[in-house]
């Protein structure tokens, strides 16, 4: 049985060590993280070969996923308004970005510390993780006491940004009635933001969480569920998401 979030302790710490690429004994292949939702026990029965609603593994890049609430659409005109940041790049020509983030059972993979071989920002595949990415992962991550007004018995959560542009693919598993599940999915990046820009905007929600910042891949054509990212929220099956 699923307990309201209000009446139960904050299992961030839980999710997150069974959902990222290594614990206190090293690397390792990312196990499973959910939230308790059917979604979870149907991609497992179907072993739907991709990231699905609240599941933190990945056969296909063995990379770690993000799972988080899809929270809040953030257009140009509100955070010029807010902060009197100008957007630009995907974010500009999504005319916008949605505010990823969830009660810190992110993986911590997507602080997006980790290095490719150029030095760019990347999330590894767990098998290619270093011990320098290790240190920067952990070194980038705080632990942040659970907010009594959600976790009445108390918890910790993980708090972090995704400081960088990285691309990825955000997907979940809607049920349709008549139907059964049906994928949904859309392709995009990573938004940095300035910081004083990201605080604003990120003490918004809660600031005690785990927080990405996402530009989909937009067309503009009218009508479309891609025509801006505020489309793309406006046509999501519900508020969560696997970002990988």
């Amino acid at each position: 049985m699923r307990l309201p979030a209000a009446f139960t302790e904050g299992a961030c710490f839980v999710l997150f060590q069974r959902s990222h690429r290594f614990s206190n004994f090293g690397c390792r292949q990312p196990v499973f993280a959910c939230q308790g939702v059917s979604a979870c026990s149907a991609a497992g029965i179907l072993n739907v070969a991709a990231c699905t609603h609240c599941i933190a593994r990945d056969p296909l890049n063995n990379r770690a996923q993000l799972f988080a609430d899809v929270r809040t659409y953030w257009s140009g005109d509100a955070v010029k308004e807010a902060t009197g940041y100008a957007i630009e790049g995907h974010a500009k020509d999504a005319d916008g970005f949605i505010h990823l983030i969830n009660s810190g059972a992110a993986a911590l993979d997507y602080s997006a510390e980790a290095r490719d071989a150029n030095g760019a920002p990347t999330v590894k595949a767990w098998y290619d993780m270093t011990d320098a990415d290790r240190a920067a992962i952990l070194k980038a991550t705080d632990w942040c006491a659970a907010d009594n007004g959600y976790f009445r018995g108390g918890g910790f959560s993980s708090h972090y940004v995704t400081n960088a542009e990285i691309p990825c693919t955000m997907l979940r598993l809607n049920w349709v009635k008549g139907l059964g599940p049906v994928a949904q999915l859309v392709e995009g990046w990573t938004v940095a933001l300035p910081e004083k820009v990201n605080d604003i905007l990120w003490k918004r929600t809660d600031y005690t969480w785990p927080c990405t910042w996402f530009a989909p891949r937009c067309d503009g054509k009218e009508g479309s569920p891609f025509k801006t990212a505020y489309d793309v929220m406006n046509n999501w099956g519900a508020n969560h998401g696997a970002i990988s």
